[in-house]
């Protein structure tokens, strides 16, 4: 397996991942509550690849995870203490995490945490952080069993899900892993 930026051609391959991982939370209990053209979406996509922050991790030539990875955070979090207080580019914020359907189970969520805290190191952050929707049991599993610790929950309010017209997803739970 190889965790590496996204390049311009593997745009195809991306949006796929991401339809049949939303299409597969659809048909059993869709956590994250994701929506196909939605959230997340080919602008998102095409944005995060163009500015260098879409990483994949592929199998041979397959697309079987993805994660937006940079130093901004979803929403400003000014009440919340931190494991450490650091700048903004210090700090590398995991977005849109998926892992295809066929590989979940099977350790690859652990080793694309892997190797973004192997990136994170390499590019000198000093932590890396992420938001997880409050029912979303199985990311906060992935996470908490690969050393990120519980920081707070927040209520985000008035957020880019409601702005879509994604209901329900306001509370999140935050993480940290300091490097």
């Amino acid at each position: 397996m190889e965790f590496r930026k996204a390049r311009a051609g593997d745009f195809p391959s991306v949006k796929n991942l991401y339809t049949e991982v939303i299409n597969e939370l659809d048909r059993t209990i869709n956590y994250p509550k994701w929506v196909n053209g939605l959230y997340p979406s080919e602008p998102l996509f095409i944005g995060a690849i163009e500015k260098g922050w879409l990483f994949l991790l592929t199998d041979r030539e397959d697309v079987i995870g993805s994660v937006i990875l940079n130093c901004f955070p979803t929403g400003e979090y000014p009440t919340i203490t931190w494991q450490r207080e650091l700048a903004p580019e210090q700090v590398l914020n995991i977005h849109t995490f998926a892992i295809h359907p066929h590989f979940s189970g099977k350790g690859v969520g652990s080793k694309m945490i892997g190797a973004i805290k192997e990136y994170a190191k390499q590019d000198g952050y000093q932590s890396i952080r992420l938001e997880v929707f409050r029912g979303n049991d199985p990311a906060r599993r992935l996470y908490e069993k690969n050393d990120f610790a519980f920081v707070d929950t927040v209520d985000i309010g008035d957020s880019i899900y409601r702005q879509l017209g994604i209901k329900d997803v306001n509370i999140f739970d935050l993480y940290e892993f300091v490097l």
